[in-house]
């Protein structure tokens, strides 16, 4: 198999795997193996940049975090407002897909 379409096969595998799956799966192989690429040690050792992962949400301590629950939980006391539930599960059932969904507003 070349270089490319292993990284692909790879890639499948990743795109299905939770990050707990993953971790599991690495120490598994980390405890099988004594070879680990420096290409994967530099890659693991790279801090995770939050800025570019395309997530919504903004970096907030707990302190924020829980403020903004507080804020949250009593908006929906005062108005009843919520996103429906099965538009939450269909979000995120889509996630990881060709089609994914907007999240829900």
């Amino acid at each position: 198999m070349t270089a490319p379409a292993t990284k692909q096969k790879i890639a499948g595998y990743l795109n299905v795997l939770s990050g707990e799956q993953l971790k599991a799966v690495l120490r598994a192989w980390l405890e099988r193996t004594d070879e680990v690429p420096l290409s994967l040690q530099q890659a693991l050792a790279q801090p995770f940049d939050e800025e570019d992962d395309g997530s919504p949400f903004p970096e907030m301590t707990e302190e924020q975090i829980l403020e903004d629950n507080e804020r949250r939980w009593e908006e929906y006391q005062r108005t009843g407002r919520a996103i429906d539930h099965d538009k939450v599960v269909e979000w995120l059932d889509s996630i990881g897909t060709k089609c994914e969904l907007p999240c829900p507003k």
